[in-house]
């Protein structure tokens, strides 16, 4: 076990990183891909959408930071404000390896609870999209996995869908 300086920084070495890669622990081509398809979201949302990354969300219970949340408006719009807010937030992405099981647990009942409409894991290991929408009373009632080459979609608005080809 490794623990902690002060400050709670844990720096990783060239040499840990590299030795990391080499037992399998991360990969270069899962970060690349995760990279690929969130360019994907990014590039197919209509005007006035837009997409953040890492942003503390609100929720009753906690504050996570989802991997990519697609917010209505203007990234400009965010200035000064210190927490997204669910209400503004219809798609929330959370890219699995190793936190698969926390994906599918503890964050997609938290993304439920605080009425997220749409939440998505892509799931890198298993090369596909796990698909959560219409959240009822702190759960999702609708469930389903998306391949690579099927067309997966996102209600942002009553007006507006978000559509793109999965493809890893």
């Amino acid at each position: 076990m490794v623990s902690l300086p002060p400050g709670g920084l844990f720096r990783l070495s060239v040499a840990r990183y590299k030795a990391m890669l080499d037992a399998g622990i991360i990969s270069e081509a899962d970060r690349l891909e995760l990279q690929i398809f969130r360019r994907r979201i990014e590039q197919a949302l209509p005007t006035g959408w837009f997409a953040v990354t890492e942003a503390p969300l609100e929720t009753a219970d906690n504050v996570p930071e989802p991997d990519l949340a697609v917010v209505r408006g203007r990234m400009e719009d965010l200035a000064g404000q210190d927490l997204l807010q669910a209400a503004d937030v219809p798609l929330v992405v959370e890219a699995a390896d190793a936190s698969l099981d926390q994906d599918r647990g503890t964050k997609r009942d938290t993304y439920a609870s605080a009425g997220i409409p749409n939440y998505w894991i892509a799931n890198i290991r298993g090369r596909c999209v796990e698909a959560f929408s219409n959240p009822v009373n702190g759960r999702y009632t609708v469930e389903r996995v998306y391949a690579a080459g099927e067309t997966i979609e996102a209600s942002l608005s009553a007006d507006t869908t978000l559509r793109i080809e999965i493809a890893f």
